[in-house]
């Protein structure tokens, strides 16, 4: 994490809860993504024992002349190559990552390159060229050592032959605001890029390529975090095409991008690596962390500040509007227990929700997950709730996410702002800046996907 912390509770009541509540729900958060850095992760997963490179259950014979290299792309690979460089010291031979423009310089002897995101442009396809070069010097035997993150489907980029760069970025405009979730958008992704899909492995022939993986991605499929560069995929181009008739898009993206797509699914162009046919390569996989890593952090943090807390171990998936009102289910399902309540209920949420834009205002998931609950829970004076991106940045607002209160909708009222109009106008942000609730972290050099926490204090 880059130190930023900033978050105004003055306007936040103090009879909410106890006034202290509200800045260690604060506190917390940040702690818990301190715990799961994942520099601090490889440091204590990766080594060298007995003449082979170990993590976990995989064990790499360390041949005599083998050369170990370092690739990746996404928005924790800056601080895992910190990591690898901790490990490995003079044992890498050379190395190159693919980061998030205004991420520091934190590696010594791993290159960092900066791409766009949260869509690709110039940066990142000259980045990309650059991974693309330095992938023909490994040679066979060789160790690489794939670090993989959420952003990588924009940093790591270079679309298909008969696609331009402004169709790629249209398209992922297209779909960000689709309704679709991430699994869907990366499917087609894959289809219209030369490196997505398992694809960048046609650069790594006779390479033994460990993955180490932060996933960002509802129940952890590794051909999906970062759009599977380096693991085969099991999605085809008429699934891409599905997607594109399920959200309307086929007569609303570029001819370039539909006319790809459909020549794929007739069998014209090569698709993806698929799993099970024989690859050039070795490829091994170790997920370092997940959202539930982070949930679980957030629960044993907050049973140690007298919360009890609860939740499910499974990353929820789910249009906004569904997610948001399962969890005020829940606060209800509590809320009726309040008077009975010994010590303040803590739930746990994390995953990953999908918008579908309508409106012209300033927001990402999280400050509109919030606000839809500022709005279920107004007047219920008992109730703080957080929800803040992992990652440090939710959709276009420079912010981390916000936090709310069943006080929240009050006080917009009494800055004339109605708060059913913000939320229809997916404008969140502008709603919590006017009020002071907005988080800011600053790129966290992580991305484990979203983080819910709504505290029910006792009556």
């Amino acid at each position: 994490m880059d130190g930023t912390r900033s978050f105004d509770i003055l306007n936040l009541t103090p009879n909410v809860m106890k006034p202290e509540q509200s800045s260690d729900l604060i506190e917390i958060y940040f702690r818990s993504l301190e715990s799961l850095d994942p520099a601090g992760l490889i440091s204590r997963k990766l080594s060298i024992k007995n003449g082979h490179l170990v993590i976990g259950s995989i064990e790499l014979p360390l041949y005599e002349g083998t050369h170990i290299w370092v690739l990746g792309a996404g928005k924790a690979a800056a601080s895992m190559a910190k990591g690898i460089e901790d490990v490995l010291n003079v044992g890498i031979r050379d190395g190159m990552v693919i980061v998030p423009e205004g991420q520091p310089q934190i590696t010594s002897t791993i290159q960092q390159f900066k791409g766009e995101h949260p869509l690709p442009g110039p940066n990142s396809l000259a980045a990309t060229l650059e991974l693309m070069n330095l992938a023909k010097k490994v040679t066979p035997g060789d160790i690489v050592l794939f670090l993989l993150s959420g952003g990588a489907s924009a940093l790591l980029e270079y679309p298909a032959d008969d696609i331009e760069l402004e169709d790629l970025v249209l398209t992922g405009e297209l779909l960000l605001n689709s309704g679709a979730d991430i699994t869907e958008m990366n499917t087609v992704r894959k289809h219209i890029s030369s490196v997505k899909g398992g694809s960048f492995l046609r650069h790594l022939r006779y390479a033994r390529v460990l993955n180490l993986i932060i996933s960002d991605v509802p129940g952890n499929d590794v051909s999906a975090v970062g759009s599977g560069p380096t693991n085969p995929d099991p999605t085809t181009f008429a699934d891409a095409w599905n997607i594109l008739e399920k959200y309307n898009l086929t007569e609303r993206l570029p001819k370039a991008v539909t006319g790809h797509i459909i020549k794929g699914a007739d069998g014209l162009i090569q698709d993806t690596p698929k799993p099970g046919e024989p690859l050039d390569c070795e490829v091994y996989n170790h997920i370092l962390a997940t959202s539930a890593d982070m949930a679980e952090s957030v629960k044993r943090k907050l049973r140690s500040a007298g919360f009890s807390a609860r939740g499910s171990g499974k990353a929820y998936s789910g249009s906004i509007e569904e997610v948001a009102d399962a969890v005020f289910k829940d606060i209800l399902k509590i809320q009726d227990k309040a008077e009975t309540l010994k010590k303040p209920i803590a739930l746990v949420y994390h995953g990953e929700s999908y918008v579908k834009v309508t409106g012209n205002g300033k927001g990402g998931r999280n400050t509109e997950f919030a606000l839809r609950i500022a709005e279920k829970i107004s007047g219920m004076d008992n109730i703080v709730f957080l929800s803040a991106a992992t990652d440090g940045s939710d959709g276009n607002t420079g912010a981390a996410g916000a936090i709310c209160t069943g006080k929240t909708a009050l006080l917009g009222e009494q800055l004339n702002m109605n708060i059913s109009h913000y939320i229809s106008d997916n404008d969140s942000w502008s709603y919590f800046k006017a009020l002071g609730h907005i988080i800011h972290t600053g790129p966290t050099g992580n991305n484990l996907m979203d983080l819910q926490i709504a505290i029910i204090g006792t009556s």
